[in-house]
């Protein structure tokens, strides 16, 4: 998950927060990866179209079949048994 997360970090210049966001059905359908993704951008609320190279879409796709991801659930999430997904920042309480 990490390697997936870094190289499609690198490669679509998405926010944390953005990337995070993304879920199984905007990236791939039945069982195939697309080659372009259209994601909207949190802070700007604009529409931000980027490429998944060869080499993302081989390892997102290997993240996402091997773990079984249903197509609502977000690419990346922090821990399969709990369901919880990444966050970008902590907060105090």
């Amino acid at each position: 998950m990490q390697l997936a997360l870094l190289n499609q970090a690198i490669d679509s210049k998405l926010r944390a927060g953005d990337l995070l966001k993304l879920r199984v059905c905007e990236v791939s359908s039945n069982g195939s990866m697309f080659d372009r993704v259209v994601c909207r951008q949190q802070k700007t609320d604009i529409d931000a179209q980027f490429e998944v190279t060869p080499r993302n879409q081989h390892t997102i796709s290997h993240w996402i079949f091997w773990r079984g991801f249903h197509l609502s659930v977000t690419c990346f999430l922090a821990s399969v048994k709990t369901g919880c997904t990444l966050v970008t920042r902590t907060t105090e309480t």
